[in-house]
């Protein structure tokens, strides 16, 4: 995304109205950045999407190294599907472990009551997720699909605006 506006460094003798620093640095506001008003245009009408990849966590260890790989083809896979839809991963990637998660609930005269492990004894935890930016819903819902009929778990959410 371009920034909303140009900055350009001067020296301080060339700087004119700029702003100065203290080492002598200045700076110059120069206008609106060319790409800018588009740009806003293009993230105010986009969503953004949680795609969490719930997986039992005991079980990956235990594959073989056959299954990581076509896991790791699998992702690939995904990731080139959003770029040829016009979807865009703001961020994502695999989370530690669960016996490295720490949870955090209300206590008592407004403390917190801190505790190691997630909320949730369950088999399966959220190993990753990716973060998703999209202007069309119903295209990257099927390439989540897709991955799932891939043999990917996936909880897919749209970010409340």
């Amino acid at each position: 995304m371009a920034p909303s506006w140009w900055v350009r460094q001067l020296p301080s003798r060339k700087a004119g109205r700029g702003c100065r620093f203290r080492d002598g640095r200045s700076v110059t506001v120069v206008g609106p950045h060319p790409a800018a008003r588009r740009s806003r245009r293009r993230i105010a009408r986009m969503s953004r999407y949680l795609v969490l990849l719930p997986a039992p966590e005991a079980e990956w260890a235990d594959l073989p190294p056959e299954e990581h790989e076509k896991g790791h083809r699998s992702h690939v896979q995904f990731h080139e599907e959003l770029a040829a839809g016009g979807h865009t991963m703001v961020t994502g990637g695999p989370l530690e472990g669960s016996d490295r998660a720490t949870s955090m609930r209300p206590g008592v005269d407004g403390t917190a009551l801190v505790t190691d492990g997630p909320f949730s004894e369950t088999a399966e935890q959220v190993v990753g997720f990716y973060l998703l930016e999209s202007d069309d819903e119903v295209g990257l819902r099927a390439a989540c699909e897709r991955f799932a009929a891939r043999g990917e778990h996936i909880e897919f959410r749209r970010m409340a605006e």
